[in-house]
């Protein structure tokens, strides 16, 4: 988890390069639309994960800062958008069984409930200040991350967010840092599997051949040794 150090340390620098300059080509299409808040990723790209889940699924992480450009803005809801097609967005577990002040995400990383941006979208949606909020936004998803996309890859994903009737306010392009760990290791656990089948399976065929080739001396002479190996 990034410190406030940080998190301010890369927002700093991404609005140097802003002025002298520099803007991303994703942002730039952003830019003409008029936003009615600034939001900006306020945390470097390994920093801001994208999971495999172990029960299937992604979990989007991203750390965010968000000031309204005018009193009263209010925001009812938000969405992720990655490069591929997906509508199995998840609303994120309550609160109800935190343990103190603390928000356990569904790959087991724990936050402080202060810093998780999700909590903020009350019934009454979230109404921002003309004050700079930083914090943690979640997605999670039933979709899977495509196979290819690699571990360790960094992809831009778009953040939108929407007021009640379902205009959209705000918006940035964010990059995220995929991590692959647990699909690594289903694949790593499927091939010890299917090499110790292929090795079971080729040590019966050895074993028949090795009966078959025998004269009926021999068979007999190993009778009992071959019933108990055929057993095995």
């Amino acid at each position: 988890m990034p410190t406030t150090r940080e998190r301010k340390l890369f927002a700093q620098r991404m609005h140097q390069l802003a002025q002298l300059g520099y803007v991303p080509c994703e942002q730039q299409l952003l830019n003409n639309e008029r936003s009615e808040a600034i939001v900006e990723q306020c945390a470097p790209p390994f920093d801001c994960p994208l999971f495999d889940l172990q029960e299937g699924g992604t979990l989007y992480l991203v750390w965010l800062s968000i000031v309204a450009e005018r009193p009263g803005l209010c925001l009812y809801d938000f969405r992720f958008v990655p490069p591929w097609p997906d509508r199995e967005f998840q609303i994120l577990p309550t609160t109800d069984g935190c343990r103190g002040p603390v928000y356990v995400l569904p790959n087991g990383w724990e936050f402080p409930l202060r810093d998780v941006l999700n909590l903020r979208f009350r019934a009454t949606g979230w109404r921002l200040h003309c004050t700079r909020v930083e914090g943690l936004l979640c997605g999670l998803s039933t979709k899977p991350i495509p196979r290819n996309y690699r571990h360790g890859e960094e992809i831009s994903v778009r953040v939108e967010f929407f007021s009640k009737s379902g205009r959209r306010l705000a918006e940035t392009v964010s990059t995220l840092w995929v991590d692959r760990s647990v699909e690594l290791r289903k694949s790593s656990q499927r091939t010890n599997e299917r090499a110790k089948a292929e090795f079971a399976a080729q040590r019966a065929l050895r074993w028949q051949n090795f009966l078959a080739d025998l004269t009926p001396d021999e068979a007999q002479k190993l009778g009992v040794r071959c019933e108990a190996e055929i057993g095995v």
